[in-house]
Order: C-alpha cells, then sequence, then structure tokens
C-alpha cells in the first residue's frame, strides 16, 4: 500500500509529518523487514542500511540518541537480520545478533526496563517494554539460527521468559507495571510477550511447554475484542509518562491488534 509503482516509499511519520523515501529513526525501520522478504532489491533498502550506519555507535549498537531502548531489539535486529539473510551478508547477521547483545543492559536481576540512559534505567517492568525486549530476541533469532550461533541469545531469551511468567496474573495476562497488581492490564504488552513465548516453542528453541499460560492469555484477550475486531485495553502512547501509565486510562490502538495477529498465527 505504501510502494508507489514498486519503487517509491509514501509514508508519513508517527505524528503524520510526510517522509517520502525517508528513515525516521531506528522505531521506522520493522516494516522494513517485510519489504525485504518481498522486494529484496528495493531501493530503499539501500537507505535502510544507510541509516543504521548513520545512528551507529562506536561500539556498533544502533540507536538514533543516546538512550538505549528495548524497541531495538525488534526494529533493528530482526529487520536487520532478515536484510542479512536476503542479502546473504554475515556481517549484518553478526550486526544483527550485536544488537540484541548491547541491550541486556534493560534486563536487571530478574526486572525488565524499556530504557538505559547513561547508566539509568526506567520504565521497571513496562509490558510492551518486555514485550518488544523478547519479540524482538524472539524474531531474530528465528531468522538467525541455522546461520549462526545464536546460543547466548537463545540463552538469554530462555531466562526471561521464565522472568516474566512470574508476572503473569491468574487471568493470563500482565499488569501496565508487570510487578503491581494494583495497575490495570495492558492487553499489547501481554499479546507481545505471548506472541514472543509462542514463537520460541514453535520455533524450537524454547525449551518447555507453556501452552497452558499461552492459551490463558489468548482466551482473556478474546474477551477485549470488540464486534469489528479491535483491541481494547492497550496502554496509550508512553509519551504521557509514567503517570498515565498508571493510570486505568486505556485505548484501542493497531499496534495492540498486531501483536494479538502473531499470537494468533502461532496458536
Amino acid at each position: 500500500m505504501f510502494l508507489k509503482e514498486g519503487q517509491d516509499l509514501i509514508y508519513e511519520t508517527a505524528v503524520s509529518i510526510p517522509k517520502n523515501n525517508k528513515i525516521d529513526g531506528i522505531e521506522s525501520t520493522l516494516p522494513y523487514a517485510t519489504i525485504a522478504r518481498f522486494y529484496p532489491g528495493h531501493p530503499i533498502l539501500k537507505e535502510v542500511e544507510k541509516a543504521w550506519n548513520e545512528y551507529k555507535k562506536e561500539n556498533g549498537m544502533v540507536t538514533d540518541g543516546v538512550t538505549i531502548t528495548a524497541e531495538g531489539c525488534y526494529t533493528v535486529a530482526y529487520p536487520m537480520a532478515v536484510l542479512g539473510k536476503e542479502w546473504n551478508r554475515k556481517d549484518l547477521k553478526l550486526a544483527a545478533l550485536e544488537q540484541l547483545k548491547h541491550r541486556e543492559v534493560l534486563i536487571d536481576s530478574r526486572q525488565f526496563y524499556l530504557r538505559y540512559t547513561e547508566g539509568e534505567r526506567t520504565y521497571q517492568n513496562w509490558a510492551r517494554g518486555a514485550a518488544w525486549f523478547l519479540i524482538g530476541y524472539a524474531r531474530t533469532i528465528s531468522e538467525l539460527k541455522d546461520e549462526l550461533d545464536c546460543s547466548h541469545a537463545i540463552e538469554v531469551f530462555q531466562k526471561s521468559v521464565e522472568n516474566v511468567l512470574a508476572f503473569q496474573r491468574e487471568n493470563g495476562l500482565w499488569g501496565c507495571f508487570m510487578h503491581d497488581d494494583n495497575i490495570a492490564i495492558d492487553t499489547s504488552g501481554s499479546a507481545g510477550i505471548c506472541a514472543a513465548i509462542a514463537t520460541g516453542m514453535k520455533e524450537g528453541f524454547l525449551f518447555g511447554d507453556y501452552s497452558i499460560q499461552i492459551k490463558k492469555c489468548y482466551n482473556s484477550l478474546l474477551t477485549y475484542l470488540t464486534p469489528d475486531g479491535f483491541l481494547k485495553g492497550v496502554a496509550q502512547d508512553n509519551r504521557g509518562g509514567i503517570e498515565l501509565q498508571q493510570s486505568d486510562y486505556r485505548v484501542i490502538a493497531q499496534m495492540g491488534m498486531g501483536l494479538m495477529a502473531q499470537l494468533h498465527a502461532y496458536s
């Protein structure tokens, strides 16, 4: 829908600013994984690699600022892995695994954090942050497990799954801040976490049977679907700060539906 005559990329940013044929930060590079599968020779993919190189720090980490974010596991490592496979580029495949490793600072003492800035971690156990971390690992490993030694990434993923399951509520969902039972649930984070777990099971690198936990989550999510298929109960964009996330304010958001669709596909 966004590729005009197969060449130009026509789209707007999350705040409705036209950015045709331009890359808008690391969170915008996730969809290029799909473009790479269908059109591996598309010229826009060269722009994606160029943007990653521009965002790259001296240690090889790709981030468009001083903050390390969980989103990068999904929006950088995963499309980088896909592009590496499609182009048969070992350097990109290795770089994808490195992006995951750089983001290990976001987990500490069985806790998940969304952001790490100059030694300070913030957004402790924010469910959607855990989802970005886990599904980024799951998708990247799925692409590279037959290409490279992914044993370290798999070990981190397995331990992280065990840690996140300790926060799962009786109804199968996760609270917006997973460790606080007094805070309302977040359906998007819950869907993403379980989609990652289901992916690991399906792809054979998550040992153990988590079918019961997945089924409980999926069945509860079904109760949040509107008659026309939209997912309610999604925590709002985090621009409003932690206070908004701690409130009961929840919305309908397509990202939540997309994460649930992935869970549905594996279920």
